[in-house]
Order: structure tokens, then C-alpha cells, then sequence
């Protein structure tokens, strides 16, 4: 699985490839997650979640899911609530690989 921090417009976003373990997690944390309403639209400048790129796609992971103050399965069209922290567990990677000041920019 590959992770894009969407931060950027018109230039290239920082990713990169969950472990194994983080994969299994990343699929656990969004196994458990209800179905809730759409989660807001992303502004059009600065933080706008991740982009979780899933190669090859199976019957339980789309090819693209999208987490941003909820999570958007974008294949399935399905929306969930993330009552499981897994936005937050996306931004403690996200940091711990050094992008830190990304996600510190955004209230800016």
C-alpha cells in the first residue's frame, strides 16, 4: 500500500509505502470503522488528508481510499466515520518519516 500526504498543488506530494504491519493495521483500524455521512471536502490549498493507493485491490480494500475527517472508499462509493483514529494514526506516520512541518503548516 502506498500513502500520499495531500498537501500540495501543482507540485508532487510526499509518500510512501506502508510496512506490512502498518498495512495489516491500516486494514484493521478501517475494518472497524461504521458507516457514517461524507466527510467535508477538503479545502482547496494546504493539508487535505492521505491517499491510500491499494495494488492489487481486493474484495475489502478499493484501489484508492481516500482519509480526510472521515474516510472516503472511493471505489465502493462507501463513507465511513473514523471512530478508530485512523487519520490520526496516518499523521503519527506521516511524522515519524519526517513530515512533520507539513502537517504543522496547515493552520497557517
Amino acid at each position: 500500500m502506498r500513502v500520499e500526504l495531500l498537501v500540495y498543488s501543482g507540485q508532487q506530494n510526499p509518500a510512501w509505502e506502508l510496512t506490512e504491519a502498518e498495512a495489516q493495521e491500516f486494514q484493521r483500524r478501517l475494518s472497524e470503522l461504521p458507516v457514517g455521512p461524507p466527510p467535508p471536502q477538503p479545502p482547496g490549498l494546504g493539508y487535505a488528508g492521505f491517499s491510500i493507493s491499494v495494488s492489487p485491490p481486493t474484495k475489502d480494500l478499493p484501489e484508492r481510499i481516500v482519509v480526510y475527517k472521515g474516510v472516503r472508499v472511493t471505489a465502493a462509493g462507501v463513507t465511513r466515520r473514523d471512530e478508530a483514529g485512523l487519520e490520526a494514526w496516518l499523521r503519527s506516520l506521516a511524522r515519524n518519516r519526517g513530515y512533520a512541518d507539513l502537517l504543522d503548516a496547515e493552520g497557517r
